[in-house]
């Protein structure tokens, strides 16, 4: 997959619809996701994380679940890990989660465990690559890099283009249109009872601030 056509992420995704389509109605089980979860209970309870009690319902819940399932959890867990509108979760507790996910999924794989494997280990070196460039911005967390990369490229106070452009002549090409997806997402997030989710009236609010 050419870099000068896809950004990081959509490049990661395509490999694991490559991977995965073939077997993604394997039946699975969640002993290693079980495990996790049994272990802080008592702290989701005291501080409850909407990603962590949807999982927990989802794999508690009696329905037989396949691979293609656990790859949906674990995307879910992952993108709860930069959810801009959460910083305060226990980054802790949703890792060792996506890691049993993880361990779930290659026991449902069975001989095409080694090929998941492969594309994990491609995502994991693509996400500590994007991270490291991120902590250039912003050294406390990617989430409070990506707020400080959009206030960059706003109209008003903050705004900062020069520090913005330097920033994307430090990456590679397809880092940078992950980066900028990113960001572009989180433009137009907003948050409410049903958790975090996209509104184009927020993109298109925040885009017209933009320089």
């Amino acid at each position: 997959l050419p870099s000068n056509q896809y950004g990081f992420r959509t490049k990661a995704n395509l490999l694991y619809e490559q991977v995965l389509r073939p077997i993604a109605g394997n039946p699975a089980r969640t002993d290693a996701t079980n495990a996790i979860l049994h272990s802080i209970e008592n702290e989701v309870r005291l501080s409850p994380d909407r990603a962590v009690t949807q999982l927990m319902d989802r794999v508690t819940g009696g329905r037989p679940l396949t691979l293609e399932n656990l790859r949906q959890l674990r995307e879910d867990i992952r993108l709860a890990q930069n959810d801009s509108m959460m910083p305060n979760r226990n980054q802790g507790h949703l890792q060792r989660l996506e890691g049993a996910l993880t361990e779930d999924m290659y026991q449902a794989a069975g001989p095409a465990a080694r090929n998941l494997q492969q594309v994990d280990r491609y995502y994991r070196t693509g996400a500590a690559r994007i991270s490291a460039s991120l902590a250039r911005v912003d050294r406390s967390s990617n989430t409070s890099a990506f707020e400080t990369m959009r206030r960059w490229a706003g109209s008003k106070a903050g705004a900062d283009t020069r520090s913005l452009a330097r920033v994307r002549q430090s990456m590679r090409p397809d880092d940078w249109r992950t980066v900028g997806a990113s960001v572009i997402e989180r433009m137009g997030t907003v948050a409410d009872a049903e958790g975090t989710r996209f509104s184009p009236y927020q993109f298109a609010r925040e885009f017209n601030r933009m320089t």
